[in-house]
Formats: structure tokens, sequence, C-alpha cells
């Protein structure tokens, strides 16, 4: 038996914090993001990728971008709200 094996791709989730200035694209860059994964999961046939994108939204970020997730063939659905309890429901 093998220690090693190769390498494959047996995920494509991803939890992340973007931090920067207003205006400084950190909506524009989680939405391509999250665009990327959902079209690469569905390319790889799995499940997850025909889930909506989820936007969790504290201001009014998501308005800008469901036109550009909607011309990728994709869904979203947005939570606007500032509770921090949504906040770690979202991902966990």
């Amino acid at each position: 038996m093998a220690l090693f094996k190769k390498a494959v791709s047996s995920s494509a989730f991803l939890k992340a914090g973007l931090m920067g200035f207003a205006g400084g694209g950190k909506t524009r860059t989680a939405s391509e993001i999250a665009i990327g994964l959902a079209l690469m999961m569905q390319q790889k046939g799995m499940p997850t990728g025909k889930k909506p994108i989820g936007f969790l939204d504290t201001e009014t970020g998501s308005d800008f971008i469901i036109e550009r997730v909607r011309e990728a063939g994709l869904e979203i659905s947005t939570s606007k709200t500032r509770a921090f309890v949504d906040l770690k429901a979202a991902v966990t």
C-alpha cells in the first residue's frame, strides 16, 4: 500500500473574507470567485454546482452583481443582514 496517491480535486468550497476600501472591488472579486467555482463544479458534474451562489450582504453589493451571475447562467440567493449570528450560520 502506497502512502502517496495521485492528487485529485475532491472539493470546491471556499469560505473567504475580503478586506479593502469602499469601491476597491471586494464585491466584484468575490462574485468572480464564486462564479468560477460554481462553473468548475458544474463542469466536473458535482451536484453542488447546481445550487445557487449564496451572498450574505451587509450592505447592497449583491444588487450590483445579480446580472453578472445570471449572465454566467447561474442563480444567486441573497440574505441582507448585518447580524453576526447570521454570518456564523452562513459559514458553518
